[in-house]
């Protein structure tokens, strides 16, 4: 009987111990709740469209047309890929087409598109890329020169009005 009461003080104070984590839990749980209850709506949508929990390739395919629509040009040649994770970092490969979640919990998604547009104009889209909510790294922008250069100005300049075609490779991320 001597062991059998002492295996049970032992078994209270181990569910002591837990029933106080549990409270200090649950505490946590309901600071958090409130917490999340004091954002507003507006900021909630921000936060998704900056890292969204799913990614919705229609989404945002409409929101970078937006963007070219604002400025006058047309987003051609979109190609959307799930971005390979670097074996180098540790990060597993999976199947071919399984989405595959980075360590640090998000999904990178690869985006490349072609645009013809004047150099000054191309920088203003960049920029009201930047400025755009939805988050994306800039890997790479080449250019070419499109048909109907212009003809060379004074000084063997070439005229402001130049129309390239930019090739823009970029990397988008989601939660999952």
């Amino acid at each position: 009987k001597y062991t059998d009461i002492m295996n049970l003080r032992s078994n209270s104070s181990e569910l002591s111990s837990a029933l106080v984590k549990a409270e200090d839990i649950t505490n946590t749980s309901k600071d958090l709740s409130e917490k999340m209850r004091s954002f507003q709506k507006e900021d909630l949508d921000r936060l998704e469209r900056l890292l969204p929990l799913k990614f919705d390739e229609l989404r945002f395919v409409n929101d970078l047309q937006g963007v070219g629509e604002r400025n006058g040009l047309k987003i051609q040649g979109i190609t959307i890929t799930d971005a390979p994770i670097n074996a180098s970092e540790g990060q597993p490969q999976g199947a071919p087409g399984e989405q595959k979640t980075a360590s640090k919990g998000y999904a990178p998604h690869k985006f490349s598109f072609t645009v013809s547009a004047s150099y000054q104009t191309f920088i203003v889209f960049l920029k009201d890329l930047e400025r755009s909510l939805q988050f994306a790294d800039i890997n790479s922008v080449s250019l070419s020169t499109s048909g109907g250069m212009g003809l060379p100005a004074q000084g063997g300049k070439q005229a402001a009005q130049d129309t390239y075609t930019y090739q823009v490779d970029f990397v988008t991320y989601s939660l999952k």
